[in-house]
């Protein structure tokens, strides 16, 4: 039986947060996350390590809402 790895783990080994996004970017595909062509990355920036679980809780129920997210800088 095949092991199931997360988009973020599969490719380069993980040493930063750079490596672990960059293996999500180069597996954004339908073959792995059936909607990805609705999405478009446009920029992508470093913004904080989530250090404690409080930080966690507030970004997975604010990635986790139905809207569409927009940054500006």
């Amino acid at each position: 039986m095949e092991e199931l790895v997360s988009i973020y783990e599969y490719g380069e080994n993980i040493t930063s947060y750079e490596t672990n996004f960059k293996n999500l970017l180069n597996n954004w595909k339908t073959e792995n996350i059936t909607n990805a062509n609705e999405y478009e990355f446009v920029n992508i920036s470093f913004v904080e390590s989530i250090s404690d679980s409080i930080r966690y809780i507030y970004y997975r129920n604010y990635f986790s809402g139905g809207g569409a997210c927009l940054f500006l800088n």
